[in-house]
């Protein structure tokens, strides 16, 4: 069906080169890069104006009215557009320049079915206010269930609150940043994430934190002393300013993998039992710098994790702690 209205209208088309000039040059950041080419192709087949309003009539009533148009309303997608500025109070003072300015690096992060607003109508209307444009644009997938699209409307939403009572905040956080790649498609199933809790928290960091406490405490290490935890390497900082935060914490799992080869290989246990606790206390110590060092880098992607781990080992004396991803979540988190 076809619907006829009197609409205002922007006229999109005037700012086509600076559009595809400003994406060509690189001056705008496009994570993935696959869409920049998508965005590109877009736009070099021809911008046309774009309408900007809806008849009030037709809106029920609903909508922000245009100034001095009582019968139009401000389409909804350049509302929201303009929300960005406007909820940081622009219209109403300055306090919004301390956000968004040339210096500030304004990042958009946005799912791929809605580039064509923000690559596109929204920096057009930032030109035509003169206001600076956005720096980056990060476009990641959908989560799917069964490989189709999760949503209300599909009737196969799923709650995050339920997860988050069984697991945790951070085991959520972990899977989600962890198990499904930032620009693609990913499935999403209790199964996967239970999984993956399993083997990376439960098995992986979690224990090796626990078994490294009760080792510190059965072979009397006090504390660790002040030498300094390695905080990052160049993997890890280029995986993170690539916005492949899969990879980020993959890189991270390979130290905490690497600490329980150790544990396995050198069996502490077996040395602590023939009364070795002097030849103990030093390994324990340098493992434990070593998941210092790992706390640190996972303060950005496990916040709540990160602290409690820094919190267990700057104790006084170090002593052994409850498992930080208990293998029963259900039972524990009801």
């Amino acid at each position: 069906m076809f619907v006829a209205e009197t609409n205002y209208f922007f006229r999109l088309s005037a700012y086509q080169e600076r559009i595809e000039e400003w994406l060509a040059s690189g001056r705008v950041c496009i994570r993935p890069e696959k869409r920049r080419v998508e965005i590109l192709r877009f736009v070099r087949s021809g911008l046309q104006d774009i309408s900007i309003s809806r008849l009030a009539s037709r809106s029920g009533g609903w909508g922000v009215p245009v100034p001095d148009d009582d019968l139009q309303v401000v389409y909804v997608w350049i509302d929201a557009l303009v929300n960005y500025l406007a909820g940081l109070g622009y219209g109403s003072g300055d306090q919004w320049r301390e956000w968004w300015n040339p210096e500030t690096r304004k990042i958009h992060v946005i799912g791929k079915n809605v580039w064509k607003f923000h690559a596109i109508y929204w920096p057009a209307l930032l030109l035509s206010a003169g206001l600076p444009l956005p720096d980056e644009l990060v476009i990641h997938g959908f989560l799917t269930a069964n490989g189709r699209k999760i949503g209300k409307s599909a009737g196969n939403a799923v709650v995050p609150e339920g997860f988050i009572r069984k697991y945790g905040t951070d085991a959520v956080r972990y899977f989600l940043l962890r198990a499904e790649p930032p620009f693609d498609d990913a499935d999403f199933s209790e199964a996967r994430s239970a999984s993956v809790y399993e083997a990376d928290l439960a098995n992986g960091l979690g224990n090796l934190v626990s078994r490294l406490l009760t080792l510190a405490a059965r072979s009397g290490l006090s504390e660790l002393g002040q030498e300094e935890a390695k905080v990052t390497d160049a993997a890890l900082s280029r995986f993170a300013s690539e916005r492949h935060h899969d990879e980020a914490l993959a890189s991270i799992w390979q130290r905490i993998d690497a600490l329980n080869r150790d544990l396995e290989l050198a069996k502490p246990w077996d040395v602590l039992k023939s009364g070795g606790a002097e030849v103990v206390r030093p390994q324990v110590a340098n493992w434990l710098r070593s998941v210092v060092g790992i706390a640190l880098c996972l303060e950005s992607f496990l916040p709540e994790t990160s602290v409690r781990i820094l919190n267990h080992v700057r104790e006084r004396p170090l002593k052994s702690c409850l498992p930080l991803f208990p293998r029963s979540p259900v039972l524990l988190r009801p």
